[in-house]
């Protein structure tokens, strides 16, 4: 049961890194800056739900794709 737990947690945390990672990348390619911290946070909110529509939307059989602009 341990072990489950372990490697439940490990994958949550590879997620939160890896669309971290994602994260910094757009801020990067779109030349964006936050002021605070707040700011931050409440964008990469905004980010992370964008992104799992993104991801859900091109999952189904559309005519077209979304994307990060």
């Amino acid at each position: 049961m341990r072990s489950i737990f372990a490697l439940a947690l490990a994958g949550a945390a590879s997620a939160a890194t890896m669309m971290e990672s994602e994260f910094m990348a757009y801020i990067v390619q779109f030349n964006k800056s936050y002021a605070t911290m707040e700011e931050f946070e409440h964008r990469f909110a905004q980010f992370v739900r964008n992104n799992s529509n993104i991801v859900s939307h091109n999952a189904s059989d559309s005519s077209f794709i979304l994307g990060l602009n």
